[in-house]
């Protein structure tokens, strides 16, 4: 059976956790209508894509996370609602019927994501949702490191946000809300998103019913430095940027007394473009 949702996977330079992605797709208890795959420009997607019988929307180049959503959703029907994914999510055989029956039972949810755990940990949580700290006022994710058991069940929880690893986003919700926001290239997109819509009335649920695997990866130090400083200075969050400008300057010391000076570099810059509004794309890998 299908259901009205058109699945939009962000790739880049993974087939082999792409594939994982799509063989828990297409075994879902309900399927979606429409898979579409956002190859982010280096064409490795196509062979795997194929094989399942997907469609490819080649990008020329790598423009990012919100980029490729944004690119992605343009080409499904509007009259299906979004599932947002990245290649390296894996969902239980139930996930997507469990959160289309949360979207679909209350008019007033705008985006569900299911419970997910690590995928090189399957026993563990990786994010029940996110929330903010109260003295930094950085996103963090809810009860990491738990047992996924512990959680697992009945409970559909509201947050301040979801891991954009996946999100299925009510289509109303995503056109009054508007596109993701392309400049922060990766990392924070979903965060800011997912607070523009809750602002517009939409509630953000994370369903313990629904589970999922992903594969997190280490943050690459520019971005870290960069796209949460700017966070914070979007939500003139200024004491919290002084902290968090410290703590960024101790690590970038910390490296150079290690020899990493890429790393040194990586967050001085951040740090200036977060402020200044910049982005360099030279330094947006873990190592540069």
């Amino acid at each position: 059976m299908t259901v009205p949702v058109a699945a939009v996977i962000v790739h880049h330079r993974r087939p082999d956790l792409l594939g994982a992605a799509l063989d828990a797709l297409y075994a879902q208890s309900v399927r979606p209508r429409d898979v579409v795959v956002v190859d982010n420009g280096d064409g490795t997607a196509a062979p795997i894509v194929s094989e399942f019988g997907a469609r490819l929307l080649q990008l020329d180049s790598n423009s990012g996370y919100a980029a490729a959503v944004n690119a992605g959703l343009a080409t499904v029907d509007p009259d299906l609602h979004p599932l947002v994914m990245t290649h390296d999510c894996v969902l239980r055989a139930d996930a997507l019927e469990r959160m289309v029956e949360r979207l679909l039972s209350d008019s007033s949810i705008g985006v569900v994501g299911p419970l997910l755990g690590r995928l090189d940990e399957r026993g563990h949580v990786w994010s029940a949702g996110g929330g903010f700290g109260r003295i930094r006022r950085l996103p963090f994710h809810r009860d990491a490191g738990l047992p996924l058991q512990e959680l697992e069940g009945p409970d559909a929880v509201e947050v301040e946000w979801l891991d954009g690893a996946c999100l299925l986003i009510r289509r109303s919700a995503f056109d009054s809300a508007g596109p993701f926001d392309e400049s922060w290239f990766l990392y924070v997109e979903e965060v800011e998103w997912l607070q523009r819509a809750r602002r517009k009335g939409w509630r953000v649920v994370c369903d313990h019913r629904a589970v999922a695997w992903q594969r997190p990866g280490m943050t690459p130090p520019y971005l870290e430095a960069r796209n949460l400083l700017r966070w914070l200075i979007s939500r003139r969050h200024y004491f919290a940027a002084s902290i968090f400008v410290g703590r960024q300057l101790r690590l970038a010391a910390a490296a150079g007394c290690a020899g990493r000076a890429w790393e040194l570099r990586a967050r001085a810059l951040g740090l200036a473009d977060g402020v200044g509004g910049r982005f360099n794309p030279h330094y947006v890998s873990v190592r540069s």
